[in-house]
């Protein structure tokens, strides 16, 4: 796809979950329209990856004509996919597990690959199929193999397409730094007082115990905590059910960015910050300073802190909360923008 006339970009999360994913994937849209010079862009949302649809039963199902023709009869969207040149499928937060949205979204794959023939580029994204599911993982097989171009997030996931499906993908990077890098963000605060905490795709009886030790460390250290949300809509419910259930044990307050550049300003000019999502932690790299993570639903972040040379700085457990704070307190963290945007590009490169 050296060109095309009209590119449509699939699972797009600009409108969901939290302010990094839409970060992420508006930096993926400006890379493809840099990429691709195309006429027009077709915006398909991640909601239309939950929307009801004809699925197969089979893997086998994934190249066959009838079940594409089916599919696209029932889906609401199909259209774009027809009209389109070039087919981008924005992979983020979506390719892990077996639910009926990632069903779809694999079935997607292999029909715009091997029905309809379009070029395939699957990017920004991290992937963790069930491996003791040998039926699920034949569906991954089948749609991954239908992809022109493969280019994830972290090396976990590289070795996974590799080992799993005999697939060479491209090493790249999350899109947030893109958009990161040109964000016009108000002069940095001198002096802030406080430290940014999050919740985590994954919580649990255990995580709250690394989130609680390590928020009273900061507590301890005299700063004001903020549990940091907000989204442009459709705003993350476990983030906000975890919010209203921890944060008033844990003595925090809780703040809704209401843009992307409060978002990133928040997490700039707080003296720390203690994370369990991936795009806050990735905004912590981009713009410097302290952190610590505590981990999510998939490795992701473990990986990717291991691919930066970071690796000790996941919580798994409470009694290394603690330790852990003290030791990021001691590193420093210079902004890493434009490093991260630069492996960023590696999603749109051959």
């Amino acid at each position: 796809m050296a060109s095309a006339t009209n590119v449509c970009i699939l699972n797009d999360t600009s409108e969901w979950y939290h302010w990094g994913c839409h970060g992420s994937s508006l930096g993926l849209r400006g890379l493809v329209d840099r990429r691709f010079q195309p006429e027009t862009i077709t915006i398909v949302p991640i909601k239309m990856s939950y929307a009801p649809s004809h699925l197969p039963e089979t893997p086998e199902e994934m190249s066959d004509l009838r079940s594409a023709e089916a599919f696209l009869k029932t889906w609401p969207a199909a259209q774009s996919l027809i009209e389109a040149d070039g087919i981008v499928i924005n992979g983020e937060g979506t390719l892990h597990g077996f639910a009926a949205h990632v069903k779809r979204l694999l079935f997607i794959m292999a029909i715009c690959g091997r029905v309809l023939n379009k070029r395939v580029h699957l990017v920004n994204h991290s992937v963790f199929p069930p491996v003791g599911d040998p039926a699920a993982l034949a569906f991954y097989r089948a749609a991954y193999h239908s992809a022109h171009h493969v280019a994830v997030r972290e090396s976990d996931s590289l070795r996974i397409l590799r080992e799993r499906f005999g697939l060479a993908a491209r090493l790249a990077f999350d899109c947030l730094p893109l958009t990161l890098e040109s964000a016009a963000l108000q002069p940095r605060r001198d002096g802030a007082d406080y430290a940014v905490i999050t919740g985590t795709s994954a919580m649990d009886e255990a995580r709250f115990g690394v989130l609680k030790a390590g928020t009273m460390r900061l507590v301890r250290a005299g700063l004001r905590v903020i549990w940091l949300l907000g989204a442009p809509k459709n705003p993350a419910t476990d983030e906000a059910d975890q919010a209203r259930l921890c944060a008033a044990p844990l003595g925090a307050e809780v703040v809704a960015a209401s843009s992307f550049e409060e978002w990133a300003r928040l997490i700039r000019d707080a003296r720390f910050v203690f994370s369990g999502r991936f795009h806050y932690v990735i905004a912590r790299l981009c713009l410097g300073g302290p952190f610590v993570s505590y981990g999510g639903n998939t490795p992701k972040i473990a990986a990717m802190l291991r691919d930066l040379n970071l690796p000790g700085l996941l919580v798994e457990a409470e009694a290394d909360a603690v330790p852990t704070i003290d030791l990021a307190n001691r590193i420093a963290f210079p902004p890493r923008a434009a490093e991260l945007a630069e492996r960023a590009r590696a999603n749109m490169e051959s």
